[in-house]
C-alpha cells in the first residue's frame, strides 16, 4: 500500500513538471501593456508526444503576427526566444491601444479582457478561460497569471501585496470547465507635481522680476505734475469751479461739543462771496494784508477764501504767542483789516488793546449751516466780486523764523493738484489735519486740496489729541495728515480703547511675531477697528519714520502708514510716500514736478548715498524771500532753493532727512 501511494504522488510530482505556463502582465498609467510569456516543457514530455510541437500548439504560442496582418498594428514584439533542446519558448509583447480589443487575437481567444482607464486609477478583469482544451493535453501542469500595476492596490480577488498580484493554478483546476479569473482595483499614489510646481514657481519668479523692473522704471523717471485745468488762475477760480461741479457735496464737517454739522461746497462758495463784497466796500485794495485769528472749523474756510476772493493777502497768526507779539506782527506788515472768531474772544480783546482800532476788525460768529451770520454780512450778494487774478498775485504770506515767505496763487495751485495726484483722493473721502490753523500744511491739506478732490474736511477745535480722536472717530475719517508727535498722542489713546477688547492681546502678540521678520502688521487691526467706529485707510506722517517707530505707529492707526516732508517755501508738502512709492525709514519721494537733490555746502551735487543739503526746484518752490535780500543770495542758485534741511538720497529715488553730513 505504501509502495503504491509513493508511486503515485512520484507520478503526480513528474506529470506536473512536464508543463510550466507563466504570464506576467505589467500596466503603464496610459492604458499600455507589456505582456512577458514563458513556456517551458520537458524532455519527457516532448518523448511521449512526438507530434505535439511549439510551432503548431496555440496554446502554446502560436505565432499570430504572422498570420492576422490586421493585429500587426495593435502588437509589438520585443523578444522571441525559442530553444529547442530546452523546450523552451519567450515571448515579450506589448500591446497598444486599449486592452479590450485583444479579443481580436487569435492568441487571446480565450481571454476576456475588461480595463477601465481613469486620472485616479484603473480597474482590470482578467478571465482565462481554458476550456475543454486542457483536458487534451496529456499531463498535468501549472497556469500562473501575475499582474503589475503603476499604482497601489486597493481591492482584488486574490492574494496581492503592494502592486503585484499573483494567481496559480494547475491544469487539472481548469479541466472542469473552470476559469483563471484576475480582478483588481489600483490607485495612482499621490505624487508631488514637481513639473507643474517649478513651472508655476518660474512664471512667477518672472512676472516678478517684470514687476521689479517696471516698478524701479517708474520710481526713477521723473513724474510729469498734474496739471492745473487752463481755466483756472486763482484759488477763487478753484472755489467757483467746485461749487458748480460739487455743489451739494460736503466739504467742510465740524464736530465738536455741540454736535455734528456740515457746510456744502455751495453754501460755502456764497458766504464766501458775501465776505469777499464785505472787504471790497470796506474799501479794502488788492494786495493789502489781512490777518487771521480763526480756529480750525467752518469760518476759517470762509474767511480764507473771502480774503483770497477780494484780491487781498492772508497773514494767519499762531494764537500759541503773546498779544503783545501778535500785535507787533500786525504793525510791521501793515495790516488792514483783521477777522476774529468767537473762540479766540478774549486774545482778541487784548490784541484790539494793542494793534488796531475797532473799525478794521470783523468778528465771525454765527451759524452758516443754519445761514445765521452777522449783520454785516448777511447783506452782501453771494455772487462771485468781478476781479480778475492771475497766477503771479499773492496769496499766503507766512513767517518763517527770521524770514518772511510770499506765496503766490499760482504756487499754491501746483501743490494742491500735485498733492491730489500723489493722494489719489475722491469724493468719499474725510480728510483731517491736526495741525495749526497758521500753519501751511493746515491751510494746504484742508482749505484748498478739497476743492480739487470733492473730499470733504473734517475739523477739530483746538489741537487737544482727546478731542481730535474723538473727531477721528465721530467723523468717519479715512485719511489723516498729522505730526510725530500728535501720533505718539493717539497711539496711546487707541491703545488704551482697544485695551478692553478680548482679542486685543492676540492681536498684539501676532503683531510682535511678525515684527521680528520687519513685515508690516496693520491689516491685524483692521477688523477690529472697524468695529470701534474707525474708518482710517491712511496716515500720513510728515516726519521720519524709521522701522521701530513705523511698528510703534501701526497699532494706532490700522492703516497704511505714508511718510512725508512739508516746507513752507514749497506750500506743503515736499516729500512723500505713495502706494506706489513706500518709504519706510525714509521721508518719501518728490511729488510730481518737483525736483529734488542732495548738494554740498559749497552747491556742488552729492552721489547717492551721501549727505549733504536739500535742495528743491518746481512750480510751488519760492523763487526768493519776501524782502530778504541776503537770504536770496545765499539760499537761491540758478533756480534751485538750498534748504538747510540734512538729506541723503536712496538708490530707489526716495530721499531720508536727518544725520550727519558727508557720511
Amino acid at each position: 500500500m505504501k509502495k503504491t501511494l509513493l508511486t503515485a504522488l512520484a507520478a503526480a510530482l513528474f506529470l506536473t513538471a512536464c508543463f510550466d505556463y507563466r504570464e506576467s502582465w505589467v500596466y503603464g498609467r496610459d492604458g499600455s501593456a507589456t505582456v512577458h510569456i514563458i513556456c517551458a516543457l520537458s524532455k519527457e514530455f516532448l518523448a511521449r508526444e512526438p507530434e505535439l510541437t511549439l510551432e503548431k500548439e496555440r496554446f502554446l504560442l502560436e505565432p499570430f503576427w504572422k498570420t492576422n496582418e490586421a493585429c500587426f498594428s495593435k502588437v509589438e514584439i520585443l523578444r522571441c526566444a525559442q530553444i529547442v533542446s530546452n523546450a523552451h519558448l519567450a515571448l515579450d509583447i506589448r500591446l497598444r491601444g486599449n486592452l479590450e480589443d485583444l479579443a481580436a487575437l487569435p492568441f487571446f481567444r480565450q481571454r476576456t479582457i475588461t480595463f477601465k482607464h481613469e486620472k485616479t486609477g484603473l480597474t482590470v478583469c482578467h478571465r482565462m478561460d481554458l476550456g475543454s482544451f486542457s483536458a487534451t493535453l496529456p499531463c498535468d501542469g501549472t497556469v500562473v497569471l501575475s499582474q503589475t500595476f503603476p499604482g497601489d492596490i486597493r481591492k482584488a480577488n486574490s492574494a496581492f501585496s503592494g502592486r503585484r498580484i499573483k494567481e496559480v493554478k494547475t491544469l487539472s483546476e481548469l479541466s472542469d470547465g473552470k476559469a483563471l479569473v484576475l480582478f483588481a482595483q489600483c490607485g495612482y499614489p499621490e505624487r508631488w507635481p514637481w513639473k507643474e510646481t517649478l513651472y508655476v514657481a518660474l512664471c512667477f519668479f518672472l512676472f516678478f522680476l517684470f514687476a521689479w523692473h517696471s516698478r524701479n522704471v517708474r520710481r526713477r523717471r521723473p513724474r510729469d505734475p498734474a496739471p492745473v485745468p487752463g481755466d483756472i488762475h486763482s484759488l477763487p477760480d478753484l472755489l467757483n469751479r467746485s461749487a458748480s461741479f460739487f455743489s451739494t457735496l460736503p466739504a467742510v464737517r465740524d464736530v465738536g461739543r455741540r454736535g455734528a454739522s456740515e457746510l456744502s461746497f455751495h453754501t460755502l462758495h456764497a458766504n464766501a462771496n458775501r465776505l469777499s463784497h464785505f472787504l471790497i466796500s470796506r474799501n479794502l485794495r488788492p494786495r493789502d494784508r489781512v490777518a487771521l485769528l480763526t480756529a480750525n472749523g467752518r469760518w476759517r474756510h470762509v474767511a480764507v477764501m473771502g480774503v483770497l476772493g477780494a484780491g487781498g493777502v492772508v497773514l494767519p497768526l499762531d494764537p500759541g504767542q503773546s498779544p503783545e507779539k501778535l500785535a507787533e506782527l500786525i504793525k510791521k506788515h501793515n495790516v488792514s483789516f483783521l477777522i476774529l472768531s468767537e473762540s479766540y474772544q478774549t486774545l482778541g480783546s487784548e490784541l484790539l488793546l494793542l494793534s488796531l482800532p475797532p473799525s478794521c476788525v470783523l468778528w465771525l460768529s454765527g451759524d452758516l449751516e443754519k445761514n445765521i451770520l452777522p449783520e454785516c454780512l448777511l447783506t452782501q450778494p453771494t455772487s462771485p466780486p468781478l476781479k480778475g487774478l492771475t497766477r503771479e498775485d499773492p496769496a499766503l504770506l507766512l513767517k518763517k523764523g527770521s524770514s518772511e515767505i510770499l506765496l503766490t496763487h499760482g504756487e499754491i495751485l501746483s501743490q494742491v493738484f500735485a498733492s491730489a495726484q500723489a493722494m489719489a483722493l475722491n469724493a468719499q473721502d474725510v480728510l483731517m489735519t491736526t495741525y495749526g490753523p497758521d500753519s501751511i500744511e493746515s491751510l494746504s491739506f484742508s482749505v484748498f486740496l478739497p476743492l480739487a478732490t470733492a473730499s470733504c474736511v473734517a475739523n477739530a477745535e483746538g489741537q487737544d489729541p482727546n478731542e481730535c480722536f474723538a473727531v477721528l472717530r465721530k467723523a468717519f475719517v479715512t485719511v489723516l495728515l498729522t505730526d510725530e508727535r500728535t501720533a505718539l498722542g493717539l497711539t496711546s489713546r487707541f491703545r488704551k480703547l482697544l485695551s478692553r477688547e478680548k482679542d486685543y492681546a492676540f492681536r498684539r502678540k501676532a503683531a510682535s511675531f511678525l515684527k521680528t521678520f520687519f513685515l508690516p502688521h496693520v491689516f491685524l487691526l483692521r477688523a477690529l477697528k472697524e468695529r470701534l467706529g474707525f474708518r482710517l485707510r491712511r496716515a500720513y506722517i510728515l516726519s521720519e519714520i524709521y522701522d521701530r517707530q513705523y511698528y510703534y505707529y501701526a497699532p494706532m492707526y490700522g492703516a497704511e502708514i505714508m511718510t512725508g516732508f512739508s516746507l513752507e517755501e514749497a506750500a506743503g508738502i515736499v516729500l512723500l510716500s505713495t502706494p506706489l512709492r513706500r518709504a519706510y525709514g525714509a521721508s518719501g519721494a518728490p511729488l510730481a514736478g518737483v525736483q529734488a537733490k542732495v548738494v554740498s555746502e559749497d552747491g556742488k551735487t552729492l552721489e547717492k548715498g551721501r549727505r549733504g543739503l536739500l535742495a528743491l526746484r518746481g512750480a510751488e518752490v519760492i523763487k526768493r524771500y519776501w524782502k530778504q535780500d541776503s537770504s536770496n543770495r545765499s539760499r537761491f542758485e540758478n533756480g534751485w532753493l538750498i534748504t538747510d534741511v540734512s538729506a541723503r538720497e536712496n538708490k530707489d529715488g526716495t530721499i531720508t532727512l536727518g544725520g550727519k553730513q558727508n557720511e
